[in-house]
């Protein structure tokens, strides 16, 4: 049993650029699924234990001996017990004490014991919060309040550690306009908080309920323009985007030759923080405002196709 891996480079919660192992381990998955728009837990494994896990993550440290930081996946919460032992994490973390680790839990697991468990590490703790619109949250089954999610929030920076927050960029059924609005306001909203940013433009996994919704022409994922005009209005802060699907059919895109120039523009800015890489163009750009006018009026656009 091995584990996905992947060596990249990646800018640390202290703005710096460093070689990061990134290790997607096999795990029982997460134990909510419940997210309309999620289908990591399909990944999972029935049977897995603390050995196997082990054994997975040592493969993978094993396999990239350089590096400076490492990002660690489960398709779940590394601070859920069930998925995670402690056991397991301590084993991890131990071998990683010298390194900044980036690990994802449900908000539910934030507590003050987890905390007190892993607070000598230099961790980044993503929580899947999507939006500050519980409206939204509601609709795509995320099963948190924004008092849990601020609390989380607060207890993680109070214990030393830093936050991090996954936001989406057009959850569904809302317009292209709103979702870059909500997208804006969420990531200023956890930047205000203490909380790093990472944008997550909505790709469409396969048998999720949000596929059904994609094959009956009721959502299309993001225009990678709308992803440019929310990086370019968040306040000062750690903000990256997430560029995984992008210039695909079921991921961010222009549907044009425009795609790769701004997937490279984005990965310039995650990298560096700097805006002035963002200031690209083209001429479907102006295809883009007439959709989202046209969206706005409730007009059906007309094709995405250039």
């Amino acid at each position: 049993m091995k584990p996905t891996v992947w060596m990249e480079e990646e800018i640390t919660k202290d703005y710096e650029r460093a070689k990061c192992l990134v290790i997607i381990l096999k795990t029982k998955g997460c134990s909510y699924r419940k997210c309309l728009m999620c289908s990591y837990y399909l990944d999972s494994l029935n049977e897995v234990n603390d050995r196997d896990i082990i054994n997975q993550f040592e493969y993978a440290i094993n396999k990239y001996k350089d590096f400076d930081m490492v990002k660690i996946f489960t398709s779940g919460s590394f601070l859920d017990d069930r998925e995670v032992s402690q056991k397991v994490r301590e084993h991890i973390l131990n071998k990683l004490k010298d390194k900044e680790v980036h690990i994802e839990s449900r908000v539910e697991f934030i507590n003050e014991s987890k905390l007190e468990e892993i607070k000598d590490y230099n961790l980044v703790i993503g929580l899947g919060i999507e939006s500050f619109n519980p409206k939204i949250r509601e609709v795509i089954n995320k099963g948190i309040s924004n008092e849990e999610i601020e609390k989380a929030i607060k207890l993680i920076n109070d214990y030393g550690l830093t936050p991090k927050a996954y936001l989406l960029i057009k959850p569904p059924f809302i317009t292209e306009e709103e979702a870059i609005k909500d997208a804006i306001y969420s990531g200023n909203k956890a930047i205000n908080l203490g909380a790093m940013v990472s944008f997550c433009p909505l790709t469409v996994h396969k048998n999720t309920l949000l596929e059904y919704f994609y094959k009956k022409g009721e959502y299309e994922p993001p225009f990678l323009w709308s992803v440019v005009e929310v990086l370019k209005n968040v306040k000062k802060g750690l903000v990256r985007c997430d560029t995984s699907g992008f210039g695909t059919l079921r991921g961010a895109s222009n549907r044009c030759q425009c795609d790769k120039k701004i997937i490279e523009a984005i990965k310039k800015f995650n990298l560096t923080q700097d805006k002035s890489y963002l200031e690209v163009d083209c001429k479907c750009k102006d295809f883009w405002k007439i959709f989202l006018e046209t969206e706005k009026r409730n007009i059906v656009p007309i094709s995405r196709e250039l």
